[in-house]
């Protein structure tokens, strides 16, 4: 039995280069409640992390016979450093670098249990939307209140400086240079006549 998303069908990026554990993943994905995007190269997997479609959470294989996931989550540390904490990594021997590498911030499943797979992939998701609400509710907690963008890209900084912070400025976080690009950018309002 699979764990179903109560979520605006969240999309998940599933890369694998054993056709057959693809095609799992996919169905199981699928039937939970997901949008899929797959990839059977770490280069495809950049792509459509590159793209304008958005993705919630990316699940790849990274143990002693298949590195891709170690892959793109390095890459993803340079250029998508927003999903960092999105990884659902599958595999039965991970190698000693993994812990490292992650930092704590992502898992891995054993493919034996894709169930689990899932489950993990779908708290992901749910954690995400989450700290975005909080992060939205705070910022329009109080309109008068002057507003700050705080960026870092350690999470437990950035929770403290927020709350401390908090006492004076309504204070939006973002935890990526490209996500401070951004947020200001969607609340300014575009000029469409000039």
């Amino acid at each position: 039995m699979c764990a179903t998303v109560a979520l605006d069908r969240p999309t998940v990026l599933v890369i694998h280069d054993d056709a057959d554990a693809l095609d799992l993943m996919t169905r199981l994905f699928e039937a939970s409640g997901f949008d899929v995007v797959t990839a059977i190269t770490g280069f495809r997997a950049q792509a459509h992390l590159e793209g304008d479609r958005r993705v919630d959470v990316v699940v790849a294989p990274w143990d002693t016979q298949h590195g891709v996931g170690g892959d793109v989550y390095r890459w993803s540390l340079q250029r998508r450093y927003d999903l960092r904490d999105q990884f659902v990594f599958v595999g039965n021997d991970v190698p000693p670098e993994f812990d490292q590498i992650v930092a704590g911030r992502c898992l891995a499943v054993s493919m034996l249990r894709p169930a689990e797979v899932i489950r993990v992939a779908a708290a992901a998701v749910r954690r995400r939307i989450e700290l975005e609400s909080e992060r939205d509710a705070l910022a329009e907690s109080d309109p008068a209140r002057p507003r700050l963008l705080l960026c870092d890209d350690e999470p437990v900084l950035l929770m403290v400086m927020g709350d401390l912070l908090s006492q004076s400025y309504s204070v939006s976080r973002v935890e990526s240079g490209h996500a401070a690009i951004v947020e200001p950018l969607a609340d300014c309002p575009v000029d469409r006549d000039g």
